[in-house]
């Protein structure tokens, strides 16, 4: 979890209070004394973002990822299985067909070659 703090900046009350921040999840500490938002700049979109926000967003990856993880422990290697309500169909979707409909009028351009 260090490694994780470290990567999210300090909390702009913090920040502007020139102190150090706790990086903790939901809330930091002076933000949580302070009954305020522990709102983050990220540095690279300049949006901003509650820290909750972001607490909340790695919660929700922890348990998709724990869901895939039990998933492919139930999947046995060599089959393959169908999602509900489609069909097993084999033949190549978007095909290009093997008549051209398109046809070009006019003027394609001098480095084409054709005019």
């Amino acid at each position: 979890m260090a490694e994780e703090a470290s990567q999210i900046p300090a909390c702009q009350r913090c920040r502007l209070r020139k102190i150090r921040c706790d990086h903790a999840a939901p809330k930091c500490s002076g933000c949580s004394k302070a009954s305020a938002a522990c709102i983050i700049i990220d540095p690279i979109t300049q949006k901003q973002y509650t820290r909750e926000y972001i607490h909340d967003l790695e919660r929700k990856e922890r348990l998709l990822t724990e869901q895939i993880e039990k998933g492919a422990e139930r999947h046995q290697p060599g089959t393959v299985r169908s999602l509900p309500g489609t069909q097993d169909d084999t033949s190549p979707r978007d095909a290009p067909s093997t008549e051209s409909t398109t046809t070009f009028g006019g003027y394609v351009g001098e480095s084409s070659g054709l005019k």
